[in-house]
């Protein structure tokens, strides 16, 4: 299998399972709109299987190209949070980076 991303109405993530190359392999963004409207208001940000390193990113609101790195990051297999949706407008993606995948499926994304 090749490296993929798995979305549907509430998720979307990526399975990694071959070394990304230079810029990595990405979920798709998620904006944190996608949480209003819910009474709880969560977007919850995992990673489930596999071995290698995931680098939790945002751009704040009115940006259009310089990603940050979250200050968490990286996360590995077992990690889990609740990402922060109160800033509005942010929008959230999480990548396996260049060298930061080892073996296995790497399963990560968000939730909400």
């Amino acid at each position: 299998m090749a490296n993929a991303l798995l979305e549907g109405k509430y998720y979307k993530k990526a399975i990694v399972d071959t070394a990304p190359a230079a810029g990595g392999y990405s979920t798709s963004e998620v904006p944190e709109s996608v949480v209003r409207g819910f009474d709880d208001k969560k977007l919850t940000f995992s990673v489930s299987t596999g071995v290698g390193d995931v680098t939790l990113k945002y751009l704040g609101a009115g940006e259009t190209d310089t990603w940050q790195d979250e200050a968490g990051s990286p996360y590995t297999a077992g990690d889990a949070k609740q990402v922060n949706t109160t800033a509005h407008d942010r929008r959230w993606k999480a990548t396996c980076e260049e060298g930061a995948y080892t073996s296995g499926d790497l399963i990560f994304g968000f939730e909400w």
